[in-house]
């Protein structure tokens, strides 16, 4: 037995075989996004205890790869008179952060701005389902990004004030919003919690229906909404999907369809022509789909036939907005941007804008290239960048076209994983970037174009029902292989892969429907991949929930999953996972105790396995044939053949890692870099 150490951030454990006895909550498993603040930049971030400094490993700086911020809503809004256009957007961290919500008012005829501070943490709400109400004095409302509450903008004078709801705390997004009549705008929100809210245009008041319908795991969505004089009628998903009736006066809510396997639910219009269409499966074991539709009355929904109805009159087209062309309105590290638009009738023009909000952006992935560089991808959709070590030089390529998962490099390209769908694009480094790059005067290809640069390769999630990316390797056949989460329509997970020869994609997902997916790796020189799970509940409850989750060890040649195996009883994750030949090292959770072990994938028997504190990162092999590992803030080493693990000491700000030579680079709002981080003397013993 190895007895108990404890050093600033790192816990090991002796060694164990069952259970482990249970200690204080685990973190989550999925990282949360980060807290970037302009006045924290370097500092720790909140929360964080203080790290001995006579452990801390010696890095280097090499400054902040990206200096950007998120930009959300473009707003169009005529002037009283058909006298001219505003502009409104806003940049922001679209999260929760202490950085204000920066609102530019721009006057599209004077050529001339003026900023608005809202609330922070967030951005202006935008998108295909909420671009705001106009209200019959012509005082246009538009929800925040993140917190409950209503902006509402004045087109004579373009005064813009905040009407805050502080009831609601939670980090919402308005989702669909709608104006009644008789003067009521209700919001239905999304993610987090699904509240129905209505603000009172003439008393100014809002009112919280709470969330309609059963109770249902996060995240919720009021997917689609229509609001009739007496009822609110919320598409509620999405899995499972439930409408639910909403009694106006009351607040009573009232299930309307929620028995029956619906693949989508969609609700809208307003005071008599309330609608409601679905589809859903009627034989389970066909999983063929049938579409019934709904007319929504009186707080019922009463099937009909569309075909009898008689067509709606035709509505006036809408006149002409003016035209945007946004690649230019990304801020520079200097703060400066550009509104390129085009007023109808009239030719291109622009409005410089100064003293734009930015801040260091986080990188989450580094990949080494094959000429010696790294690739940074960043958090959400923001700037993919290059550093080369022999200049000291940090290149910005251009705007993700994703928000990042996961890269590998594979036959001289890169391929990009992530969200949405479960997307793989690939990029070509010897060309030039050609995404997000379109002006007045140039056109970029579309992603799927063979000169596209990079090019849409194939969505995964149209196979195994997935979103995000969660794992990747590179198997002997040559094809990429990545681990995927569903959420929304589905949960569970899924393996697929990516064949860049043949351009083709493939999968599976029957194995993984309440096993989702917590990394992959490749095994036995990639002729195995073998995928970590964790179980998750069917909503709809027709899917027993596993006990414990497992390895699933597939095999290429075979083509199938050849055997699945739960490294210790009871484990609630198989966690992060690396292998080196038959050896799979894992860190992952059990009694609420993360967990290191070992398996032998030839066996399919466990080794060995010890508690460890400190939440782990995704361990990566280095130059020495080592594996190294974030477990909290401590850098820990693993020795393969004997499975010993070695602490290097402590590290301000973990981040992913990636080895150029024997140079250990680390992501973050900083490049870091830890010369020779091979040679590193161990501080402290540690499990062998």
């Amino acid at each position: 037995m190895v007895p108990l150490l404890i050093m600033a951030g790192l816990l090991l454990l002796a060694p164990v075989d069952a259970a482990l006895a249970a200690t204080p909550e685990l973190a989550a498993e999925s990282p949360a996004p980060a807290e970037a603040t302009a006045k924290a930049e370097g500092s720790a971030a909140a929360g964080e205890t203080s790290l001995d400094p006579a452990l801390l490993v010696k890095t280097e700086d090499l400054g902040a790869p990206v200096r950007t911020m998120r930009r959300g809503g473009d707003f169009f809004i005529p002037k009283p008179g058909d006298k001219g256009w505003w502009f409104v957007t806003s940049y922001n961290p679209m999260y929760r952060s202490a950085i204000s919500n920066q609102i530019f008012v721009v006057d599209l005829d004077a050529k001339t701005y003026r900023v608005v501070w809202g609330p922070a943490g967030g951005g202006l709400s935008y998108g295909w389902n909420n671009q705001g109400v106009t209200a019959p004095d012509g005082t246009r409302y538009i929800c925040q990004y993140g917190k409950m509450g209503l902006f509402a903008f004045n087109p004579k004078d373009s005064a813009m004030e905040w009407i805050d709801y502080p009831e609601i705390t939670d980090r919402v997004s308005p989702f669909q919003i709608s104006l009644t009549p008789d003067g009521k705008i209700f919001m239905g929100t999304a993610s987090a919690r699904a509240y129905l809210v209505s603000f009172d245009l003439k008393t100014r008041k809002f009112r919280n229906y709470g969330i309609p319908g059963p109770g249902r795991s996060r995240p919720m969505y009021i997917w689609s909404m229509a609001v009739a004089d007496d009822y609110v009628y919320s598409g509620m998903g999405k899995n499972p999907w439930t409408l639910v009736a909403t009694h106006r006066e009351t607040g009573e809510h009232k299930v309307l369809l929620a028995d029956m396997t619906m693949k989508y639910l969609d609700v809208n219009g307003s005071g008599d022509a309330c609608r409601a269409s679905i589809q859903y499966v009627p034989d389970p074991q066909k999983k063929d789909t049938t579409a019934k539709s709904f007319i929504l009355k009186g707080g019922q929904a009463i099937e009909f036939d569309p075909a009898k109805e008689p067509k709606p009159a035709e509505k006036a087209k809408p006149a002409p907005l003016p035209e945007l062309v946004d690649t230019l309105t990304r801020p520079t590290s200097e703060g400066k941007a550009q509104i390129w638009f085009r007023l109808p009738g009239k030719e291109w023009d622009h409005v410089a804008l100064e003293g734009v909000q930015t801040t260091p952006w986080k990188s989450v992935f580094l990949r080494a290239l094959p000429d010696g560089r790294l690739i940074g991808a960043p958090e959400g959709y923001e700037d993919i960048f290059t550093y080369d070590p022999k200049a000291d030089k940090i290149a910005i390529l251009g705007k993700a076209s994703m928000s990042m998962g996961t890269i590998e490099c594979l036959g001289g390209k890169v391929f990009f994983c992530g969200y949405p769908g479960t997307i793989v694009h690939e990029y070509d480094p010897k060309k030039p970037w050609t995404f997000f790059t379109s002006t007045p005067t140039h056109k970029e290809p579309e992603l799927a174009a063979p000169e596209s640069n990079p090019r849409f390769c194939a969505r995964l999630g149209d196979i195994a029902q997935t979103h995000h990316v969660h794992g990747t390797a590179i198997g002997a056949d040559g094809l990429i292989y990545v681990g995927g989460h569903a959420e929304r329509l589905h949960v569970g997970g899924g393996l697929m892969w990516w064949d860049p020869v043949n351009r083709k994609a493939g999968g599976l997902r029957e194995p993984f429907l309440v096993q989702d997916c917590a990394d992959i790796a490749a095994a036995r020189g990639g002729k195995l991949i073998v995928y970590s799970s964790y179980p998750v509940s069917d909503p709809q409850g027709k899917i027993p929930s596993p006990k414990e989750a497992k390895l699933f060890v597939y095999d290429i040649a075979a083509g199938k999953i050849v055997s699945e195996m739960a490294p210790l009883p009871g484990m609630a994750s198989c966690g992060r996972i690396i292998a080196v030949g038959d050896k799979l090292f894992g860190i992952g959770s059990i009694a609420k105790q993360w967990t290191f072990y070992v398996v032998d994938l030839a066996a399919n028997k466990t080794l060995r396995s010890a508690g460890v504190a400190g939440k782990p990162g995704k361990p990566i092999l280095g130059p020495d044939g080592k594996i190294y590992v974030f477990l909290g803030a401590a850098l820990t080493r693993i020795d393969p053949a004997s499975s010993a693990m070695e602490s290097l000491g402590l590290i301000e700000h973990p981040g992913a890692m990636e080895f150029v030579g024997n140079d250990l680079y680390l992501s973050g709002e900083q490049l870091r870099r830890i010369r020779n981080a091979t040679s590193l003397k161990p501080v402290a013993a540690a499990v062998k």
